[in-house]
């Protein structure tokens, strides 16, 4: 213990890195009060014991979990883009996750740029950054819409999270926006790419919705994009999603109220027998 030594001697013993990492010698070093957190916050201001900490992280983090005076690794967002940025080279993968996933929610980043792009996946995806359209466009025009990104905007049971700050969203941002998180149908369902670009629709320099740049896809976009009223209920809107077949265009006619005025074989594609039939398909369009 170092509280045994004399000061002289806990100098020499903190400089040297010459003593057991404890919760107890870490507050000692640090001249921290015994019930203080052992949080990263208190520690990187004292180099020699910070980097005592950071050479033994895995030790590090298993003291934190361990003691009741400490709840998280770290609990802003300056000091956790400080330590990542410090520490991106010399933590491994799992280390670095695991500090990150130690650290409280208070600390998630409010903007990326605060550390290393080759840190923001790692970063996003322990949800250590604020979901606001600032993160989004960086990530999504540096990065793309990928499972990491596609964790941050939607909870565990899989509904989408509020965007934060789109009322200060320019149209620019947003006209490159909304087509790539509709076109994400790698990453997010159709109904999660749908309900957030919705999000981005209403703010208020939001762009119209330009149909062009939106991918006819075979996953029952169309359906959601017309469950939300993002796109009109008309022939133009149906012939673009066309080319992506009957996967697309069979979930569209059950939600579509416009269908019979513009109905045609091209459209249904042979399945004629199966709209007929269909009962949650409106009676009008069968």
């Amino acid at each position: 213990s170092l509280r045994v030594l004399s000061p002289e001697l806990q100098r020499l013993a903190v400089s040297t890195k010459q003593y057991e990492l404890s919760a107890e010698n870490i507050r000692t070093a640090a001249s921290l009060a015994d019930d203080a957190p052992i949080s990263a916050d208190n520690l990187v201001a004292k180099s020699a014991v910070w980097e005592y900490c950071t050479e033994n992280i895995d030790d590090y983090l298993a003291l934190i979990a361990n003691d009741e005076h400490t709840i998280s690794s770290c609990t802003s967002s300056e000091v956790l883009s400080q330590v990542v940025n410090a520490q991106c080279e010399d933590w491994s993968a799992e280390q670095m996750e695991a500090f990150l996933l130690a650290s409280a929610e208070t600390a998630a980043l409010p903007d990326l740029a605060a550390v290393e792009q080759t840190m923001w996946a790692t970063v996003i995806a322990a949800t250590r950054a604020i979901p606001n359209i600032t993160n989004l466009e960086a990530y999504a025009t540096g990065i793309g819409i990928d499972d990491a990104l596609a964790g941050l905007l939607t909870n565990d049971a899989g509904a989408v999270v509020n965007i934060v700050g789109l009322e200060n969203a320019d149209e620019q941002q947003l006209e490159i926006l909304i087509p790539q998180l509709l076109n994400a149908d790698e990453a997010l369902t159709p109904r999660q790419r749908v309900l957030l670009a919705a999000q981005l629709l209403q703010s208020p320099e939001s762009p119209d919705l330009d149909l062009s740049e939106i991918t006819a896809s075979t996953d029952g976009l169309l359906a959601q994009l017309l469950r939300e009223e993002l796109v009109d209920d008309s022939e133009e809107v149906f012939a673009h999603f066309l080319s992506a077949g009957w996967p697309s265009i069979g979930p569209a006619l059950q939600v579509s109220s416009n269908a019979a005025m513009f109905i045609t074989p091209a459209l249904i594609q042979g399945h004629a027998a199966e709209v007929v039939h269909d009962n949650s398909v409106p009676e009008a369009t069968r």
